[in-house]
C-alpha cells in the first residue's frame, strides 16, 4: 500500500507537468521574473505552483505580495500590484509606478484681444512655435485588465511659446488621466488626458494716449488642457500633443488669449 501511495505521489505529477506544454499558468514576479508554470491553488496570500527547473518538477509557493501578476490557465492576466516592481528581469513592466520626464517641440497659433468697457480695442491671431518640459509621477490603478492599465498622473509642467506678440512660460501644476495598452513585453501605447493652469505675457503692443510711448505687457491666467498619445519602447516614448489653452487677465481694461499647438512629444520613464 505504501509503494502505491508513493507511485501515485511521484508518477502522475510527473506525468501531467514534466512538458512544458502543459504549463499555461503565469506568474510575473516583482523581480520581472516571467515564469511558465502550473498553478495548484490559491488563498488571499499565497499562491501553490508547480513548476520545471533543468527537467525536475517542484513544488512552490509564492506570497502575492511578491507578484507583479499572474494568469491561471484560461483566465485573463490579474494585476496585483503597479509598485516595488524591478526592471533587471526578462519582462519589462510597462504600467509601473513611477516618475518620468517629457518633452515636446511643435507648432500652432495663438490669439489675443484686448478689451475696454466691453469693446475690442485690438486684437491678433498668428503662428507660434511651442517647446514644453514636463515632470510628473504615474499612479496605476490596481485593476484586473492586463492588457489595458489605467490611472492618475500628477506634475508640473513649464511650456513656452514664440510667435505672434504672445510670451509664455509657466512652470504650473497639472493634473490627468493616463493609461497604458500592453503591445507586447516592452511595447505599448500611452494615451493621456492632462488639465492644468497656464500664464500668459502678452506684449499688446503700445500706449499712444500716454506722454512717453511704452510698450504694454498684459499678464493672463489661465487653463490649459493636453491630449496626447505615444508609442512606447522600454523606458522611452515618442508621439504626438495637441494643447489648448485659453486665459485672461484681470481688470477694467484686460486681455483675452488663447493658443493651440500640435507638438512632437518624447518621454522617458524611471
Amino acid at each position: 500500500m505504501k509503494i502505491l501511495s508513493l507511485f501515485i505521489t511521484i508518477l502522475i505529477p510527473w506525468c501531467l507537468f514534466s512538458q512544458d506544454t502543459l504549463y499555461n499558468d503565469v506568474i510575473i514576479t516583482k523581480l520581472s521574473k516571467e515564469k511558465k508554470v502550473a498553478i495548484i491553488s490559491e488563498d488571499r496570500s499565497i499562491i501553490r505552483y508547480y513548476e520545471v527547473i533543468n527537467g525536475k518538477v517542484y513544488k512552490k509557493n509564492i506570497l502575492k505580495k511578491d507578484i507583479y501578476a499572474y494568469r491561471p490557465d484560461g483566465m485573463p492576466m490579474k494585476v496585483l500590484s503597479h509598485s516595488k516592481i524591478k526592471r533587471y528581469g526578462d519582462y519589462f513592466v510597462l504600467d509601473k509606478n513611477g516618475v518620468y520626464l517629457g518633452l515636446n517641440i511643435g507648432g500652432g497659433y495663438a490669439h489675443w484681444q484686448e478689451h475696454n468697457s466691453g469693446s475690442i480695442l485690438k486684437k491678433n491671431t498668428g503662428n507660434t512655435t511651442s517647446f514644453g518640459l514636463e515632470f510628473g509621477a504615474r499612479f496605476y490603478f490596481r485593476s484586473s485588465f492586463f492588457k489595458y492599465t489605467h490611472g492618475i498622473s500628477i506634475g508640473l509642467r513649464a511650456d513656452g511659446i514664440v510667435g505672434n506678440g504672445v510670451g509664455i512660460f509657466s512652470p504650473t501644476p497639472f493634473v490627468g488621466y493616463t493609461s497604458v495598452y500592453k503591445l507586447n513585453k516592452t511595447q505599448a501605447l500611452e494615451f493621456g488626458l492632462k488639465i492644468g493652469t497656464a500664464i500668459f505675457i502678452d506684449d499688446i503692443g503700445e500706449d499712444y494716449f500716454m506722454p512717453v510711448f511704452y510698450p504694454i505687457i498684459a499678464v493672463d491666467n489661465g487653463v490649459t488642457g493636453i491630449a496626447s498619445v505615444r508609442y512606447r519602447f522600454k523606458r522611452l516614448s515618442v508621439g504626438v500633443e495637441y494643447l489648448n489653452t485659453v486665459a485672461r487677465s484681470i481688470g477694467f481694461d484686460y486681455v483675452t488669449a488663447s493658443r493651440q499647438s500640435l507638438a512632437i512629444s518624447m518621454g522617458i520613464v524611471f
